[in-house]
């Protein structure tokens, strides 16, 4: 789960009281626990993924942005303005600033963990799909109400135990299907998508990887009656989504937050990036229990637990719409590794368009 802490699930805080505690507070931790502190090489002398250009970069609460444009050619709220219109273009300031900072390397080694069926067909074995979950945290951070373990329940070790029954759920078939599946629990998630952008750019399998399927979540605290499958129209693998809720009964709701962009915001989109048709599939927002309501639970959700210490199975857990999302996260995986042809994008899709040519 990669939430802005600008916004809630695109639901906007807009009372002060709520906006001063969690959004910079939440911003404070997330520093102080390493949010983003850590890149890997893609070669022996060049860190992935950085602008070599840029020197520094600093991060402003709204009074330290309100200072910072006092006496401007424009003012912040313009600047707000123009950032949501789409017109937002830079100016120089009248002001200079002086950073200084000094920086620690320190070398870390993290593992993904592969564990691969083979496909049953002579030709298409050769062809892998990927699920995906990743199986990182948080660790030990500042402390939160006396606790200062970061569990991660929901996020993400819902995902790992999902993808962990659909791995039981196709070792337990009659016969493989088609094209081999990894089953992939990738690292540092959590520092911006670290092992899924390993694994998608050096991919140890020894053929082609035709589909991603990601887990980042797939457990809350309500019942839930339908799924989503963000990033299910720009590919065929949305029309698999489809046919496996509808085969299990279920609603496929479509993004109900698209300006939040969460497509591109987990594990899938390393493998979006290397040209690869992705899901990230996760529970939606629809409950047929009387009196709740799935938005307002899983905003104060965002608000109270996300990336705190109280992540953990304390939470009443509602355990059979895990079960539920897990029959769809099988079949729809199933769907895909048994397909004649393999996943295709949508044709003059963005990301055919952006990435697919790699």
């Amino acid at each position: 789960m990669r939430c802005s802490p600008y916004s809630i699930a695109g639901i906007e805080i807009r009372t002060p009281e709520i906006e001063q505690k969690f959004r910079w507070e939440f911003m404070l931790r997330e520093v102080k626990i390493g949010f983003n502190s850590m890149h890997w090489l893609d070669t022996p002398d060049h860190v992935f993924d950085v602008v070599y250009g840029i020197k520094a970069y600093a991060e402003l609460n709204r009074p330290g942005a309100e200072a910072l444009f006092s006496a401007e050619a424009r003012t912040l709220p313009e600047v707000f303005a123009a950032a949501k219109a789409g017109k937002l273009r830079s100016f120089r300031l009248n002001k200079t600033v002086s950073i200084q900072y000094r920086a620690r390397h320190t070398p870390v080694i993290s593992m993904n963990v592969v564990g691969v069926l083979p496909g049953s067909d002579s030709t298409l074995s050769n062809e892998y799909v990927v699920f995906t979950a990743h199986l990182d945290h948080l660790g030990i951070g500042p402390s939160v109400k006396g606790d200062s373990i970061y569990n991660g329940a929901l996020d993400n070790a819902a995902g790992s135990s999902v993808m962990l029954e659909v791995a039981r759920f196709f070792s337990a078939l009659p016969s493989a299907p088609a094209r081999s599946v990894a089953f992939v629990a990738v690292c540092g998630e959590e520092q911006d998508l670290l092992g899924s952008q390993a694994f998608a750019n050096h991919s140890p399998l020894p053929g082609p990887i035709v589909a991603n399927i990601n887990v980042d979540g797939g457990a809350f605290i309500v019942p839930i009656r339908d799924v989503v499958a963000y990033g299910e129209e720009h590919s065929s693998l949305g029309l698999l989504a489809r046919r496996a809720a509808s085969d299990l009964t279920m609603e496929l709701s479509p993004d109900p937050f698209p300006d939040e962009g969460l497509f591109v915001r987990s594990d899938q989109y390393s493998f979006v990036r290397a040209g690869i048709p992705s899901l990230q599939i996760d529970l939606g927002f629809k409950s047929e229990q009387s009196g709740v309501d799935p938005l307002a639970e899983i905003k104060k959700w965002l608000v109270t637990i996300y990336h705190s210490p109280q992540d953990d199975t304390s939470q009443p857990i509602h355990y059979e719409s895990s079960a539920q999302f897990t029959r769809f996260a099988s079949l729809l995986s199933y769907y895909t590794a048994s397909l004649p042809k393999a996943p295709v994008w949508n044709a003059n899709d963005f990301f055919v368009k952006r990435f697919a040519s790699r």
